[in-house]
């Protein structure tokens, strides 16, 4: 029981969120463009009167609001936030998708969380390297956001 207590404190100490913690603040549905719009400015450098967002969307595993930005070269790039089911943020990632996949490494680092072998259901990127998989365990559906070196940076269980 000691070994557990440690490895629990050990991931909160590391960021890493924990099955049944709940460390962020839900945003109200009519507030989460507004959000995704400051999160995004945030990421992407961008300025906010230059970026845009659309309306929120009902997603399989909570909310999303789609929306896209003015970069650097003058381009439009576009752009997703994820809340969850309670309406927590969860992330902001480009849409430039270009085919990239997490490695066999990550995806390890992923099911040594529960000691098992998930299924991936949805693979997102993060940023370069870096993804945020879905994978469905015996226990239901996780999230797991996972950097290019295989250490995970988030770890939940959806609702």
């Amino acid at each position: 029981m000691k070994q557990k207590a440690c490895a629990v404190l050990a991931l909160a100490l590391a960021g890493v969120a924990i099955p049944g913690a709940t460390s962020a603040q839900a945003v109200a549905e009519r507030d989460m463009p507004a959000h995704c719009r400051g999160e995004a400015s945030a990421q992407f450098g961008a300025n906010p009167r230059y970026i845009e967002s659309g309306e929120v969307e009902r997603a399989k595993h909570g909310f999303r609001v789609v929306g896209s930005y003015e970069a650097s070269d003058g381009s439009r790039a576009g752009f997703r936030c994820r809340f969850n089911g309670a309406g927590e943020f969860r992330g902001v990632v480009a849409l430039d998708h270009g085919g990239n996949r997490p490695s066999q490494r990550q995806v390890s680092a992923c099911n040594d969380m529960m000691l098992g072998t998930g299924k991936i259901v949805e693979t997102t990127p993060l940023m370069p390297g870096a993804f945020e998989l879905i994978m469905d365990f015996p226990d239901g559906n996780f999230v797991c956001d996972v950097e290019a070196n295989g250490s995970i940076t988030y770890f939940e269980k959806l609702r």
